[in-house]
């Protein structure tokens, strides 16, 4: 399990990422922020000649929080990601709460969640650029 607990003492929130024994990831320490909840994992299975590695952020944004500070963060990640592994497969999983899609489908990532998570909405969502690989 990879976490990040909440640092100020709120109750709820922060991020765990459970992985499997088998599979070979490692923590992106240097994409940790202090004030976002977010957690960078990059995964070096076996893979098909298209993609060289899997990234996956996992992301909780709270109702409350600032959209600009998490959205900045999450492109300053995909930046840094993208220039280092060019041929990465990117997964952008977690609660997203209200949070405007906008810049995310133009980096591009398409959002692949088609069901309702929360009563009418979609929450709880999954970006990825590697979207033939889901169903």
């Amino acid at each position: 399990m990879h976490r990040s607990d909440r640092k100020d003492g709120r109750r709820g929130g922060g991020i765990a990422v459970f992985v499997c024994h088998a599979l070979p990831c490692a923590r992106l320490t240097a994409l940790q922020a202090t004030n976002v909840e977010a957690d960078w994992l990059l995964y070096q299975p076996q893979m098909p000649r298209s993609v060289s590695h899997v990234v996956v952020g996992a992301i909780y944004h709270p109702p409350a929080a600032d959209e600009s500070v998490t959205r900045k963060h999450i492109l300053d990640c995909l930046d840094t990601v993208t220039r280092d592994h060019p041929y990465a497969g990117v997964v952008l999983v977690g609660d997203f709460n209200k949070r405007r899609d906008a810049t995310l489908p133009s980096y591009p990532l398409k959002q692949v969640v088609r069901s309702f998570t929360s009563g009418a909405a979609i929450l709880d969502k999954i970006y990825t650029n590697i979207q033939d690989w889901y169903e």
